[in-house]
């Protein structure tokens, strides 16, 4: 490629603002921005947001425009990148600045991004991680050294003050994008405007924005005297992060340009910023800002004030060694060189590379860098830490030294032997780690590679086939750079064997001593010869320490599954063994390492499971039936214990059962689970069903007599247990296939061959049909009951149903799900799932055009659920264990009428009622309501009911039951009540309880069985943590204290009738049919006919008298005959 000659860089202000602002009229030019958004941070934030999105959207037209020529290749940094272009070339451009350096989130977030550039453009030059900087001020540019130093002498005085300006001035900066030209690209930021605050931050913290420091600096340098000529006043704050330095990224085989490589570039691009906002931006993270979207300027090492050649990330650091404050602010930079040393080339990095060291002056000593602990997968890939070569991958030449030590050969010319005679550490196609050791085996231009190398990285052997070298930085992931952990699956490599156990303390001193120091990483393949046996190892997780932090900090890191989480064995790693599936090799019980059949998947962790509200249950079941098998054997030998075999998992219907016996499955190492529905075990023929049993057993059965405790686990899970594990004797057929089979099953479980190495999963919606004798222990010995999410759990369901909703952008911010969580009480998962269908359902409806059925409107693809749509799903979407609020509001279609001081007291005493209950004082309470025919007992009760907001409340009515029989009668007042006992608060309202038990007054009759029913479930105590409220109406006390139902009662209350002349004025002016004449003239003829002041009418009838009047002429007087009738027909009748 021929050199270009330079372009000359022009002083004036080249960069266009974009933001439509003039800054001609103000001495600071960051004060016209400023100006013209009024101060206010939201308004400058959306000036920085429309610079960058209006910038990109012209880049994107000029680069995929079908006459655009190709990138704009930078002559200046191709020279330095390649010396051999031009032996001897310096950059001569200095310029003088003052630079943000990014956190550590910031670079790990760059380095992301640099790697997912790279898939598209692997000739981009990226800009080295020691190098990245925001450029808050620049003070001149493109000028000689000369005139640089004279600047800083200027200066010198208000430099460290100038540095340490970001201690007391904090400006935050949000929402990263790449942005992009034809020449270069950048992480670009927007200033803070309030959202997503990080602890200890306010809104009016923020606003001081980034364009106030830019405008602050500037005044500052002023005042000392120097002449600020920045190109950089257009209203940007960006990284730069890459740049274009060879054209072959968007070349065709023939060398010509190839617009489509450069629309895949610009996809990728916009790709990456996608995931930018998805993940870091307030709006798509529930108002949060996720860590590492967040850029406090200068948290970390305040400003850097360098001089030099910095257009690459270069130049030197201006430190004034003699004063203290400028030493505690430079300090924890890297020195690539003091003031006049000669500038130092960018490296060509893939933007993990980190320069040398250069000594420090004496007299200070550096302090390194603090790091958090733990493994960031973000930080990982990097490491590059030089030059790459092409070598041609070849059988490695070592023999069996390079075979066994996991050693790449090398050429001695392509990467000469280290000073110590120590192994080098080389990374080959940008992923694969391994230890080199040059040898003269090896010509120029090749590498050697072993069998298990060449598995591992997916090299093949052809003549055409090249792989890229090139040396590895061990330290490139900061501190977390040694193995704490290490997980080893071992197996036979070859057909040689042995039936001698292998002894895990031994296998890991023969590790260690093959391949200490060398850096490992999962799924890397590995040979071993012990005892002239070749093993196969394979890495299964590694965890991470930095040795650096403090014991307790450092030894927190999880098991990792990451290829890229790669470490440096040392002594001091824990190893782990685990067997092979596929071999026959046998390891050892030990007393201090996991069971070599390790039945738990590597890495899995409790939060991907996907399953919401069940936390607490899955962590029960985890420590009852799990915790025993992940145990060293020779531990739990001692212990002398049985491994749990069975698992019942039972409650209500949705709650889901089912999906947590998957996930147990998936997080299982175990074979595939057998997974059989109740009813498919039964068979028409005789001794099939049974024979259907012993299948699911038959595995499990097999392996455990060839192996033993060596045996792998097997899993069952068996839904709808109850269709044929009912007790046994209460079937009414005449084969007694039901009882056949449980006794299989129970022979199977725990019978006289005992399996060791079965788990029986079984669901049900009703544990009480199941034979007992399958729920004790040593069968389906652990009992867990998966009930009705809580309000946290809700919570969990709705985020993880509407996880794509919001990944998407299909739903609207004021979908609130903690809200929703509070108003969904008694939904179970299933019905949450049925909720945001329907919600989805009513988003879909407002996009069908209007008068048709199956037209969409244009604008679908701006639709979103709102949270509207979710509230008139919930008017859709009733939970079975809710509330029954349709018919207890029929019950209250006239409301309550507060015609007496009684009906206050009663619902008063029933609001204590509520709250004794509520705080869990009394888990069981249960209250009659007695009174005269039509007193308005039901209403009172369903008001009581409806007021309590409680979330599973329902009415058991006589009408409900007509037709039934005394066993149906039975059984649907134990199914109301057991419903009852899965919510955690309830009411159940039983109306005319005496009509229930059947009482007839003539003989007299009732029903022994539902009154013994009623008896008993009055009386019983709910589950743990779940409470009961009963409310009864009866107009037959006398008849209930005969039958002793009325001593089971907890609290009555005396219902009145409407009694007095004022309590029936009362009624009538509530109706709204009198005037106080009218109520006057009825209430004396009704006096006047009845020849009293009593009325003692129930207010129902009271009411409908108010009804009938209204239809006649006249309402009083039609009022005052229907009201004597009623009194005359009650007298005497209530006792």
């Amino acid at each position: 490629m021929p050199i270009q000659t330079p372009v000359p860089v022009h002083t004036s202000n080249t960069f266009e603002d974009l933001s439509g602002v003039s800054t001609s009229a103000f001495t600071n030019p960051y004060d016209a921005l400023i100006a013209a958004s009024e101060d206010d941070p939201a308004q400058l934030q959306a000036r920085y947001t429309t610079h960058r999105t209006t910038r990109n959207a012209q880049q994107k037209v000029k680069l995929l425009d079908e006459n655009f020529p190709g990138p704009s290749i930078d002559p200046v940094l191709l020279r330095l990148s390649d010396p051999t272009l031009e032996p001897g070339y310096v950059d001569p451009r200095h310029c003088f600045v003052f630079w943000g350096r990014p956190t550590q989130k910031i670079k790990q977030l760059i380095h992301r991004v640099q790697q997912d550039l790279l898939t598209v453009a692997p000739n981009l030059w990226l800009m080295p991680q020691d190098c990245l900087h925001i450029t808050a001020l620049e003070i001149t540019h493109s000028k000689t050294t000369e005139e640089i130093q004279q600047l800083v002498e200027t200066m010198r005085e208000k430099i460290p003050s100038i540095a340490n300006y970001t201690h007391d001035h904090r400006a935050r900066l949000v929402k990263p994008m790449v942005g992009f030209d034809a020449s270069a690209l950048a992480l670009s930021f927007v200033p803070a405007a309030g959202e997503g605050l990080p602890s200890g931050r306010t809104a009016e913290d923020d606003k001081y924005t980034y364009h106030h420091l830019r405008r602050d600096l500037f005044s500052l340098c002023r005042e000392t005297g120097v002449s600020v000529d920045s190109r950089y006043v257009v209203p940007s704050s960006h990284l730069t992060v890459g740049r274009f330095i060879n054209p072959k990224d968007f070349e065709d085989d023939a060398g010509a340009y190839d617009a489509r490589k450069m629309q895949a570039f610009v996809s990728k691009i916009e790709e990456i910023n996608a995931w930018l906002r998805k993940e870091f931006w307030p709006e798509f993270n529930e108002g949060h800002i996720p860590d590492g979207g967040n850029w406090l300027l200068g948290e970390e090492q305040g400003l850097a004030c360098r001089m030099g050649t910095l257009w690459y990330g270069g130049g030197e650091l201006y430190n004034l060694w003699n004063s203290q404050s400028a030493l505690s602010m430079f300090n924890r930079d890297r020195v690539p060189g003091l003031p006049g040393s000669s500038p130092r080339p960018p490296p060509r990095s893939d933007g993990s590379n980190y320069p040398p060291r250069p000594q420090q002056p004496p007299q200070r000593q550096q302090a390194p860098p603090q790091r958090s602990p733990g493994y960031d997968p973000r930080m990982s890939g990097g490491g590059g830490g030089g030059r790459s070569v092409q070598l041609r991958p070849i059988k490695s030449p070592g023999g069996n030294a390079y075979a066994f030590g996991n050693l790449v050969a090398v050429s001695p010319q392509d990467f000469p032997p280290s000073r110590d005679g120590s192994d080098i550490y080389v990374k080959i196609n940008r992923n694969y780690v391994l230890s080199a050791r040059p040898t003269e085996g090896c010509r120029p231009g090749e590498i050697g590679l072993t069998d298990a190398q060449r598995t591992w990285a997916g090299i093949a052997l052809g003549p055409q086939d090249v792989v890229t070298v090139e040396p590895y930085d061990a330290f490139s992931q900061g501190g977390q750079s040694y193995l704490r952990t290490l997980e080893v699956e071992v197996g036979f490599a070859t057909r040689k064997s042995t039936e001698t156990p292998y002894d895990q303390e031994e296998l890991g001193t023969a590790f260690k001593k093959n391949f200490e120091n060398q850096v490992l990483a999962p799924g890397q393949q590995l040979l071993m010869d012990v005892k002239s046996i070749v093993l196969r190892l394979s890495i299964r997780t590694v965890s991470l320490v930095d040795l650096s932090m403090e014991k307790a900090e450092s030894a927190s890191g999880a098991p990792l599954t990451d290829p890229n989480a790669r470490g440096i064995l040392t002594r001091h790693t824990q190893i782990d063994f685990f067997k092979d599936a596929r071999t026959d090799i046998k390891i050892k019980a030990s007393s201090r390492r996991p069971a070599a059949n390790s039945i738990v998947q590597p890495g899995f962790k409790f939060e991907d499971m996907g399953i919401g509200g069940l936390d607490t249950e899955f962590s029960a079941i985890f420590r009852r039936a799990f915790a025993s098998r992940i145990f060293p054997p020779g531990l739990v030998e001692k212990l002398g214990i049985q491994h749990v075999r069975g698992i019942l998992l039972y409650g209500p219907p949705g709650t889901g059962k089912t999906l947590i016996a998957r996930q147990i499955g998936n997080m299982l190492n175990a074979r595939e689970p057998k997974v059989i529905n109740g009813p498919e075990v039964l068979n028409k023929y005789v001794g099939q069903s049974e024979e259907n049993i012993r299948k699911l057993f038959a595995d499990a059965e097999k392996e455990y007599k060839e192996k033993g405790d060596e045996s792998g686990l097997h899993i069952i899970i068996f839904d709808e247990l109850d269709a044929v594990c009912k007790q046994r004797g209460s079937g009414t057929g005449g084969t007694g296939v039901g009882d056949s089979v449980v006794n299989q099953l129970l022979s199977k479980l725990d019978g006289v061959d005992q399996l060791n190495n079965i788990l029986l999963i079984g669901m049900t919606n009703r544990m009480d049909m199941i034979d007992e004798a399958l729920l004790r222990a040593g069968r389906l010995e652990v009992h867990m009951e998966i009930s009705l999410p809580d309000e946290a759990g809700r919570a969990q369901i709705l985020k993880i149903h509407t996880t794509k909703m919001r990944n998407n952008n299909v739903i609207e911010r004021d979908v609130n799900v903690e809200e929703l969580a509070k108003l969904t009480k008694n939904f179970s998962g299933a019905e949450i799932s049925g909720l945001v269908k329907a919600a989805s359902s009513f988003a879909f409806n407002r996009h069908i055009k209007v008068g048709t059925m199956a037209s969409i409107d244009p604008n679908v693809e701006n639709m979103k659920v709102c949270r509207d749509d979710f509230l008139n799903a919930l008017e859709e979407v009733k939970p079975l264990f809710g509330a029954a609020e349709e018919e207890l509001e029929k019950r209250l279609l006239g409301g309550i009428i507060h015609f007496s001081p009684f009906i206050n007291n009663i619902l008063d005493d029933a609001r204590l009622y509520v709250n004794q209950v509520r705080k869990g004082s009394t888990p069981v309470l249960s209250v009659a309501l007695h009174g005269p025919p039509g007193s308005g007992k039901t209403a009172l009760a369903a008001k009581m009911a409806i007021d309590s907001e409680f979330p599973f409340i329902k009415l058991i009515s006589p009408e409900d039951m007509v037709g039934f029989s005394e066993m149906q009668k039975v059984q649907q007042l134990d199914k109301t009540f057991r419903d009852a006992y899965k919510s955690p608060l309830s009411i159940i309202v039983i109306d005319n309880i005496e009509l229930l038990v059947d009482w007839v007054p003539i003989g007299p009759r009732f029903s022994n069985s539902v009154l013994v029913a009623l008896k008993v479930l009055l009386g019983k105590q709910p589950p743990k943590d779940r409470r009961l409220l009963v409310f009864a109406t009866t107009t037959e006390r006398s008849v209930l204290q005969q039958l002793d139902l009325f001593s089971r009662f907890d609290a009555d209350i005396a219902v009145p009738n409407v009694n007095s002349q004022a309590e029936l004025a009362s009624v009538l002016q509530h109706s709204g049919a009198f005037s106080e004449s009218d109520q006057q003239r009825a209430i004396g003829e009704i006096q006047e006919i009845t020849g009293s002041a009593e009325v003692g009418v129930g207010i129902k009838k009271t009411l409908l008298a108010i009804q009938t009047a209204k239809e006649d002429q006249d309402v009083p007087g039609r009022f005052a005959r229907v009201m004597s009738q009623a009194i005359a027909a009650n007298r005497g009748s209530y006792t």
